[in-house]
């Protein structure tokens, strides 16, 4: 009950604070993953708790490598408890009071290795695979435009159509700015996205149709 979504499901969500107790339900139930809880505890370390659907689930007490949204790796975290519900687990990470700003997902020391220094996506596509659904772009035809010298989100975009489909680029801009980073040796973020132009999400051809009457209303 503490966290309020009016009209539709496309509603932003509020949260009374007063109402919530950190129970962290809200983390289990959202099937977007979108949800995670921040604590500091008080003794310079702080817990970030997070939604996790792989397997395996760690356990209490692993040690794995706690990583930021772009999935870099942070700092070394201790798994202090799991919480599990079918299809899903809730993981409660201790780190460092300075990282739970940035910490929001881990992985597990045999998949990250021992190395924590942050680094540029590398790829690791063993074939060439669909990169944008909406305009069937595959990853070699950016990689020979990369080659070719063309190496911004625009430029791409303009030869390939990236980013022009339906979903204007919620599925391949990740992706393509991942494949130009890695080509550059720059951080992901370090790249330009593209421009968005509105609107901004698919808009039903009735909102314009009826654009001139609710303007004379």
């Amino acid at each position: 009950n503490a966290i309020r979504i009016e009209g539709d499901i496309n509603g932003l969500p509020t949260l009374d604070e007063e109402k919530c107790t950190g129970c962290g339900r809200c983390m289990l139930e959202c099937p977007g993953l979108a949800i995670f809880l921040v604590r500091d505890n008080g003794d310079g370390t702080g817990t970030v708790a997070v939604p996790w659907e792989m397997l395996p689930i760690p356990e209490k007490g692993d040690k794995v490598i706690a990583t930021d949204r772009n999935g870099l790796s942070v700092c070394e975290a201790q798994v202090e408890r799991v919480v599990r519900k079918k299809g899903r687990a809730a993981v409660y990470l201790r780190v460092k009071k300075e990282h739970i700003g940035e910490v929001r997902c881990f992985a597990t020391t045999e998949r990250a290795g021992t190395d924590l220094v942050k680094r540029p996506y590398k790829g690791g596509f063993a074939d060439d695979v669909l990169i944008c659904r909406c305009e069937d772009v595959w990853r070699s035809q950016i990689e020979e435009l990369l080659n070719a010298g063309y190496t911004s989100f625009e430029e791409i975009k303009r030869i390939l159509r990236c980013g022009m489909g339906p979903c204007q680029g919620k599925t391949c801009q990740r992706l393509v700015l991942g494949l130009i980073a890695a080509h550059r040796g720059c951080k992901q973020s370090e790249v330009s996205p593209q421009r968005s132009r509105s609107p901004v999400r698919p808009t039903p051809l009735s909102v314009f149709a009826n654009y001139r009457n609710r303007a004379n209303d």
